[in-house]
């Protein structure tokens, strides 16, 4: 403590901190059910984060030191400002969501330290009185600071005051009168446009806040508004063609591709040739969807990211490992779905001739680490792999070896080094007419499912469910699990009992996409779906009955397809024609299998003619 003392920053000034940005940002996406509201109201988000809030700090803002914004993206930010303007600053950044989005509510706190705090973290007898008692020799860094500048703004969040300004109060949320006419995008608020007043293809009723998603998201569809719109922006006072920046992420993929000739081409497949500016933005979830009818939800986070910048020891290292995560989000997104798509014809059995085309997919959010996405139900698992790959890519560590956490021997390893940061991804595979944002909440769930799998693998992890195979989960994921696919059997030597799972699922990275290639490989054999249903039933009604059907639809099979088996057994098993293989500690005397998953993602998987190719010489070899 002495020594920090004599430091020539001991007492030299203080600064304060600001934390903020928006909450229940997948809330304010999903309050409607209609994609161009939606892609509307992700453009209004990213608006408001990458041109509002740059504002702030701009030569007209409160604070005009744009240095001083150390980031601001994906509805967060962190700054550094003189004391006396905090609070200014802070107002200001809460008001920019309000203004913009009217419902989506934010919240920002601020935390002034010692320029020694800066650097070396909170130190009590300092500036850090919250911080009494602690032990004057433990010094810690940056992160430290904002870890604790984080829990203030949670705290300003749930209703509590941190500072001056008293609490938070409550997100715009007008009255609804009984008698009101019911907003027909959200179904919560009173509608204030109402079709006929102003022409007869007036839009249909909105309240203020899906009127300005309503018109955001067409705006960003073709960088103009239809006539109707033009009337609607009139009447509402609010003109998407006003805010300089406000674009869609579609529009930032067809920038990403101008600039990557390469995958440019990749992307336009058949259409070489076609400008891009020709290709439209889907207009509903079936456009994505295409012949299968089905699309899929991608939900991912990075694991232990908050860790990783607690150890950050300046604003500067901050901004750039901040900086880097988003870089890496974007370029894995736009890369994996360049890679893996193709523009297709629009409309419920995508092949039609004579329609226009469109982007086959809707990028909803990509913020640091965060993204979620919809995409065909057919390439969703190519694309999740494809995107954890590149993403750890840029976290890699030089030299160091990965962990060898396979729990299936005969699954490659994978070559890539030990990455800093990983990724875990939820993927629901449903009906185009699911409801999004149950959709969000099920890839919300497995989510979470995959970063308790990260945790132990130390790599990037998968987890999914294809609603088609289950029927719609009203329940907790793992519950589902439980109470479905897990069952206690006795075990046919007399030595007691074991449980069985019926999935191995969550998948790490490298494993999905074994998992992929052994179900492109038994498609391929053409048997039939009625065996293999009838594989899935009797797993599960116990060890003995499985493995004797297993062992019953190999002896049956062609010759072609024993091929197969045997690759599987080779892969999967251990060598063994056993379709158990033990989960974690045998001790505990617990099996799955992989068989039910491969048959579950069967139905998609035929569409990828470069991953035939590896059955094929499966099959070869």
């Amino acid at each position: 403590a002495a020594a920090l003392q004599r430091h020539p920053l001991f007492n030299a000034g203080n600064v304060s901190l600001l934390m903020g940005g928006a909450q229940h940002v997948k809330g304010y996406f999903l309050e409607s059910a209609k994609l161009p509201e939606i892609r509307g109201a992700s453009c209004i988000l990213d608006y408001v984060n990458t041109v509002r809030i740059h504002s702030v700090f701009g030569p007209s803002g409160v604070f005009p030191v744009p240095e001083c914004l150390v980031y601001a993206s994906g509805g967060s930010l962190l700054a550094l400002s003189p004391p006396r303007l905090a609070l200014d600053l802070a107002n200001a950044i809460e008001r920019a969501y309000a203004d913009e989005t009217l419902t989506a509510p934010a919240a920002a706190a601020t935390y002034t330290v010692g320029l020694l705090e800066l650097q070396y973290g909170p130190l009590a007898g300092l500036s850090g009185a919250d911080y009494k008692g602690q032990d004057k020799e433990q010094v810690g860094g940056f992160g430290d600071v904002t870890a604790y500048l984080s829990t203030l703004v949670q705290l300003r969040r749930g209703g509590h005051p941190v500072d001056a300004r008293g609490p938070l109060g409550l997100p715009y949320q007008p009255d609804t009168a009984p008698f009101a006419e019911r907003c027909s995008s959200c179904a919560r608020r009173a509608a204030i446009v109402k079709p006929g007043i102003l022409s007869d293809d007036q839009p249909p009723a909105l309240c203020e806040a899906c009127s300005r998603k309503a018109l955001a998201g067409r705006f960003a569809k073709k960088s103009g508004l239809p006539t109707i719109y033009a009337r609607l922006s009139e009447q509402i006072d609010w003109d998407p063609r006003a805010r300089v920046g406000l674009v869609s992420w579609t529009e930032q993929f067809r920038n990403f591709l101008a600039d990557s000739p390469n995958l440019a081409s990749q992307y336009l497949g058949s259409h070489k040739g076609l400008n891009l500016d020709d290709i439209d933005a889907p207009t509903d979830l079936k456009d994505i969807a295409g012949d299968i009818g089905d699309v899929g939800v991608i939900y991912a986070d990075g694991n232990l990211v908050s860790s990783v910048l607690k150890e950050m020891r300046s604003p500067a290292e901050y901004r750039m490992l901040a900086e880097r995560l988003s870089r890496a989000a974007i370029a894995s997104v736009f890369s994996a779905l360049s890679e893996s798509l193709h523009p297709q014809h629009a409309g419920h059995g995508g092949g039609k001739e004579g329609a226009h085309l469109v982007h086959p997919f809707e990028i909803l959010s990509i913020g640091g680490d965060d993204l979620f996405l919809i995409v065909p139900a057919s390439k969703a698992l190519d694309i999740a792999c494809a995107i954890c790959d590149s993403f750890e890519s840029y976290f890699a560590i030089p030299g160091a070896a990965r962990p060898d956490s396979r729990r299936f021997s005969g699954t490659p390893r994978a070559a890539t080094p030990a990455a800093r940061i990983t990724l875990a991804a939820g993927i629901v595979i449903a009906d185009a007419s699911t409801p999004v944002l149950y959709l969000r909440n099920l890839a919300n769930e497995l989510l979470k499912s995959a970063k308790s799998r990260s945790r132990l693998a130390k790599t990037s992890c998968i987890d999914f469910q294809i609603l088609k195979s289950t029927g719609n989960i009203l329940e907790d994921v793992v519950q589902h699990r439980n109470k479905n696919l897990t069952r206690e059997v006795r075990l046919s030597d007399g030595g007691g009992t074991a449980t069985i799972r019926l999935t191995a699922k969550p998948y790490a990275s490298a494993e999905l996409k074994a998992l992929l290639t052994s179900a492109r490989a038994l498609a391929s054999a053409a048997i039939p779906r009625t065996q293999l249903y009838a594989l899935r039933s009797a797993l599960l009604q116990g060890k003995t009955r499985g493995t004797l059907e297993y062992l019953y639809a190999k002896a049956r099979a062609t010759d072609r397809a024993k091929l197969l088996f045997q690759e599987l057994d080779e892969r999967w098993h251990g060598g063994k024609s056993d379709p158990w293989v033990p989960a974690g500690d045998k001790d505990k005397r617990v099996f799955e299998t992989v068989i039910a998953d491969i048959i579950e993602i069967m139905p998609y998987v035929g569409e990828s003619g470069v991953k035939i190719d590896e059955a094929e010489a499966i099959v070869a070899n």
